[in-house]
């Protein structure tokens, strides 16, 4: 039995997990649990514990390595540089409210297989790629971060990467990302769309989408609810499920 993000339900105040207590005494069939943080003691203790240390140089050398194998494209030692710069950052530039963990692996992955569909010398002087995986922060310390690791480790002038920053806005990365297609039929070949999550402190930020022309009213749109009864109950939960499986189903955006 493989549990996923166990870790996401040990955040309930109502502690779901507890009934795992007795199931792992004495389980009848295999159990993995994948969580990103730790459990508390009570159910590690009735486990192995096996932890994935982050990746050192060598680890995302052999990462992008895997992720090409099946691509006759390759990969620059620059790409992993840039991440780890990133990663390594000592401010709080890459950290959205605090968060540490705001850029993170997934980035990484992305950014190589976006580097990777690059085959023209020209296409690779962009910083498209850098910027879909790296960028949407709009604080003056991300800006000067950023910029400088950029000049530092791709060997770029200051007027170079700051014309590339300006032409990269948020807005048009998004939108790259939502129309980018799929360039062959081979199951071999890279897909570097990802899920977008458009993180805004106005609720009314997303209709930008809108006046874009990045996306349209016949296309799907789910809101929260904040009325009282529809906040303590699962009822609009379920309700927004069906309309996602829907979609799914039926191929809609």
């Amino acid at each position: 039995f493989l549990f996923d993000e166990i870790g996401l339900a040990e955040q309930s105040p109502h502690n779901p997990l507890k009934i795992l207590h007795k199931l792992l005494e004495h389980p009848k069939i295999s159990f993995v649990g994948i969580s990103n943080w730790s459990l508390d003691a009570a159910k590690m203790n009735r486990m192995i514990m096996h932890s994935i240390p982050l990746m050192d140089h060598n680890g995302l050398m052999e990462t992008a390595k895997a992720i090409l194998k099946n691509s006759n494209s390759t990969f620059s030692e620059q790409e992993i540089t840039v991440y780890e710069k990133i990663m390594k950052d000592q401010t709080n530039a890459f950290k959205l409210n605090g968060n540490s963990d705001f850029f993170g692996a997934r980035d990484f992955y992305a950014l190589i297989k976006h580097q990777a569909t690059l085959l023209k010398k020209s296409d690779r002087q962009s910083l498209e790629g850098y910027l879909r995986n790296f960028g949407g922060l709009d604080h003056s310390d991300y800006r000067e971060q950023l910029q400088r690791i950029l000049m530092e480790v791709l060997n770029r002038t200051e007027d170079e990467v700051i014309r590339e920053l300006e032409k990269w806005t948020p807005v048009m990365c998004v939108e790259r990302n939502l129309m980018e297609k799929k360039r062959g039929q081979s199951p071999d070949d890279l897909m570097v769309s990802r899920h977008c999550m458009v993180i805004s402190e106005k609720y009314y930020s997303w209709q930008l989408l809108l006046e874009y022309n990045i996306l349209n009213f016949s296309q799907i749109f789910l809101f929260r609810s904040y009325f009282p009864q529809d906040k303590y109950s699962n009822i609009a939960n379920y309700s927004q499920l069906n309309k996602i499986i829907d979609c799914m189903d039926t191929g809609k955006t």
